[in-house]
């Protein structure tokens, strides 16, 4: 079955062959996905398609659950499905579970925004090219988590983004980008390439921690831009690298963090 327009149900069941298939296009899907008959049945393909409402349940996973390359899904709900295949670009609006085994193809973007996308249940492969995104705010952060019978494996390059930020972070601030909880990470961090720094005044790090976790820390650039634009309009005098300096090293609460923020 094809879905293109409104869907006007509160739940969508899969016959009991696996092989029982709804392609669904870009709507907005608010009607439950159950795989009736047991398990493991039933194949959802997903194109642009708005997910408000849960696909699969637990105990009670699809076959596959697949979205399409140069896609945007956005997530607002939970996946259960024994096969998970992200070739698109998931865009999260909640924190939301992926249960099973799942594979992050080339091309795929996950924007988790400041939500955190909790992976279960199975085996966790990013491949080829991939990147994701996130927004920082002081501390709190959209996570890529490891959870309960995960186990994520980067095989590919990632690519890390950190969206525009509304402040700028301390020198030295960590986060955690890629978590544990209750899961496993084989990260390698020569296959990581943090690419957008979320503004000027930052520039993240990234290193692998002995848990495996993927963590960030913030090397301020402050100074180095504002010397940098006092060298450019003949001011190098004035704003000296002490002076520069000396903004980069604001404390929270100080005027110096306001006048940088």
């Amino acid at each position: 079955a094809t879905f293109t327009g409104a869907i006007d149900a509160n739940r969508i069941k899969f016959a009991t062959a696996a092989t029982s298939t709804a392609n669904f296009g870009a709507v907005n899907l608010a009607a439950l996905l159950v795989s009736d008959g047991g398990a493991g049945k039933g194949i959802a393909n997903f194109a642009g398609t708005g997910i408000n409402a849960d696909v699969g349940a637990v105990g009670a996973r699809l076959a596959q659950a697949n979205f399409a390359a140069g896609q945007v899904s956005a997530i607002n709900a939970n996946v259960y499905a024994d096969a998970i295949a992200v070739d698109g670009k998931l865009t999260l609006t909640k924190d939301a579970t992926f249960d099973g085994a799942a594979t992050i193809n080339n091309g795929a973007i996950l924007a988790l925004g400041a939500h955190d996308l909790t992976l279960t249940g199975g085996a966790v492969a990013l491949n080829g090219n991939s990147t994701i995104s996130t927004t920082i705010n002081g501390v709190d952060l959209g996570n890529l988590v490891a959870g309960a019978g995960s186990n994520i494996t980067l095989n590919g390059n990632l690519s890390v983004e950190v969206d525009a930020m509304a402040a700028v972070p301390v020198n030295g601030q960590k986060v955690t980008l890629i978590q544990k909880n209750g899961g496993i990470l084989n990260l390698a961090l020569a296959k990581i390439t943090v690419t957008k720094n979320g503004g000027a005044f930052a520039k993240w790090r990234d290193e692998i921690a002995a848990d495996g976790s993927l963590i960030l820390t913030n090397e301020a650039q402050i100074a180095e831009v504002i010397r940098d634009a006092a060298v450019s309009q003949g001011l190098e005098d004035v704003i000296t690298e002490e002076v520069a300096q000396a903004f980069e090293d604001f404390e929270p609460g100080t005027q110096g963090n306001d006048i940088v923020n």
